[in-house]
């Protein structure tokens, strides 16, 4: 049995209820769908090229700086812009009667990020070990890139949820980082490995947000309704 009043129970339990709504695996299985979007449409448009090479020549270099810029900025807007959404739906409906916190700019400790940086760097080096005694593809090291990523946020998410004591992201976390493991049968191109990792883990993440949010929808209308 916990000690409600206990303060390290009281900062754990302040911690979970910025999760508890499903809103914040929204918005980061929306960056991952947004980015395999944007790589699908440079693989498959080359089109741009000409488009950037035009704009430079009729006005400037700054000008394919900035349109360039813009395109690979769309998932940090989208992150911004979910954001706002967020604080008024949860101000508005979902925290409406359980009261408002301030949400922690920095998610992820530190000490997550570096141990995910870590298993990054040993996935990468490992794959590079083995190649010579691997059938390997044209792109392996770009698919041995992306396996390195997908098992890094894996990583990041077991570690994260533990942590937390939130259960589902331990979950996600070895399920994203054992589908990131497919990446390995697509070594013929930049394209497969890409899309792969990022449609499997904003296929994930969204699920698992929209699953939470109709999990606690109820319980936030019966309080509105009793407000």
């Amino acid at each position: 049995m916990t000690d409600q009043n206990d303060p390290n129970e009281i900062i754990l339990k302040t911690k979970q209820y910025e999760f508890a709504d499903g809103l914040r695996d929204i918005q980061l299985g929306l960056t991952f769908v947004l980015i395999g979007a944007i790589w699908f449409w440079l693989m498959f448009n080359p089109s741009w090229i000409g488009f950037y090479i035009k704009l430079g020549e009729n006005y400037g270099a700054w000008a394919s700086w900035i349109a360039n810029l813009l395109l690979f900025s769309l998932p940090a807007l989208v992150v911004l812009g979910f954001q706002r959404l967020m604080d008024v739906a949860r101000r508005r409906w979902l925290w409406r009667y359980s009261g408002m916190i301030k949400s922690s700019r920095i998610m992820v400790p530190t000490s997550i990020t570096l141990l995910s940086g870590i298993v990054f760097v040993v996935v990468l080096i490992t794959g590079l070990v083995l190649q010579p005694v691997l059938k390997t593809g044209d792109f392996y090291i770009w698919s041995l890139i992306t396996l390195a990523a997908g098992w890094s946020f894996g990583v990041t998410l077991i570690t994260f949820g533990v942590r937390l004591k939130i259960a589902r992201y331990v979950f996600l976390g070895v399920l994203g980082a054992l589908a990131s493991t497919a990446v390995l049968l697509f070594q013929t191109s930049l394209v497969e490995p890409a899309l792969l990792f990022s449609l499997v883990w904003g296929a994930f993440l969204l699920i698992s947000g929209f699953i939470v949010l109709k999990r606690v929808w109820p319980e936030i209308k019966v309080e509105n309704y009793a407000g």
